[in-house]
């Protein structure tokens, strides 16, 4: 009987343990599937928007071709009401000639009218029958012939010149037709232009504004994935570390001895989460200066990458984020390095600026990281120090 309450104790005490020890497992589980699966759909997200920013941006296209082409149509009917206007231009000066023309022949016609009214006055047809021979009386019947022919032709010249200063105000209003015509055509085309500029452009804004959008949600999700790993890899390594403790006093009761910590002026840090891999020699701390000692030492490497002017703001940030420890490192948050960079911003953030794979423990790769972000920050208007919770 004995023997029984034994087992069923010992039953009962590892049901209980593996609840215990089974239960904080699989919520850590759980807390990282659910931080990649809303990666994995702010990815999709991200995805998604760029497709549709690269169809915008091939619709901006197409509609750049058209520009041009429409550009080149615009180009053929300035030529042509160039054209068109030169020769208005020359009608114009026709029709002005006409006119000075027909001015001078009725001129001209008034002054023969009235002379032939004078002459026909005063000669009459007994004065040419009165004559002393037929062969003067020829002679003034002929006079008087010859000056009613130049009359007709007078008058013959006239008609042409207005027939010919109708036909000339006949063209001139209809290349003034034609001007107007081709003048519409080029405002209808420029207006077309414009409505299409300002489509393309107002579509190519909000696709890329999504697709900020998109990419900022994905970067957090990735955050927050590393958070979740990080929070795992430090609950297993705290495991790791209490299990001795806990066969050396032969106690079934688990340590419950936190790990060894040290604590930043914002954050609290612990080792890395792995052998660190600096590259770059830590100098020994120095003293004398604005800051502390583990903090000043880096003023040189700081000197190197920031503005002369942002120098000790910088280092005030070290001070902050990680009291000049280069293997500072946040459990929780996954935050790293003498900057503190999360782990999603330092996988971007590195790259731009020229350390793709460097660790963010690596002072020099941290350091010039931070000064390239500052100065993307600043040169979008903004504070450079914007990423940081520490500001100086």
């Amino acid at each position: 009987m004995r023997l029984f309450r034994a087992l069923g104790a010992a039953l009962v005490l590892s049901l209980s343990l593996g609840l215990v020890l089974s239960g904080p497992f699989q919520a850590r589980a759980a807390d990282m599937e659910r931080a990649e699966d809303q990666a994995e759909a702010a990815r999709r997200r991200a995805d998604q928007a760029k497709s549709f920013f690269a169809e915008a941006a091939a619709v901006r296209a197409g509609i750049e071709d058209e520009l041009a082409a429409s550009l080149t149509r615009l180009a053929e009917l300035n030529a042509e009401l160039t054209r068109v206007s030169i020769r208005l231009d020359e009608l114009r000066i026709a029709v002005e000639q006409a006119d000075a023309d027909l001015a001078t022949i009725n001129e001209n016609l008034s002054l023969q009218a009235v002379d032939a009214y004078i002459r026909a006055v005063s000669t009459s047809a007994a004065t040419v029958v009165g004559t002393e021979s037929a062969e003067s009386a020829l002679v003034a019947a002929v006079s008087l012939e010859t000056v009613i022919e130049s009359d007709q032709a007078d008058m013959a010249a006239l008609t042409v010149k207005r027939r010919d200063l109708e036909e000339l105000r006949a063209r001139f209003r209809q290349e003034q037709d034609e001007v107007a015509a081709i003048q519409r055509q080029v405002d209808e085309e420029t207006a077309h232009l414009e409505a299409l500029l300002s489509e393309a452009d107002a579509e190519l804004a909000r696709r890329a504004a999504e697709a900020r959008q998109a990419d900022a949600e994905y970067r957090a999700a990735l955050d927050e994935v590393a958070l979740a790993r990080a929070r795992e890899e430090e609950k297993r390594r705290q495991a790791e570390r209490e299990e001795p403790n806990t066969m050396a006093s032969g106690d079934d009761t688990p340590s419950t001895t936190p790990p060894p910590s040290t604590t930043t002026p914002t954050t609290t840090t612990t080792a890395p989460p792995a052998t660190p891999t600096t590259t770059t020699p830590v100098p020994d701390p120095v003293s004398g200066g604005s800051f502390p000692a583990a903090v000043e030492r880096w003023r040189s490497l700081v000197a190197a990458y920031f503005p002369a002017d942002r120098v000790d703001a910088a280092l005030a940030v070290i001070r902050c984020e990680s009291g000049g420890d280069p293997e500072a490192y946040n459990p929780y948050s996954g935050a790293s390095g003498l900057f503190q960079f999360l782990p999603g911003t330092w996988a971007t953030v590195s790259q731009s600026a020229g350390f793709a794979g460097a660790s963010p423990f690596d002072a020099e790769a941290n350091i010039g990281t931070a000064a390239w972000l500052s100065s993307y920050y600043e040169n979008r208007g903004q504070s450079p120090w914007s990423p940081w919770t520490c500001r100086p």
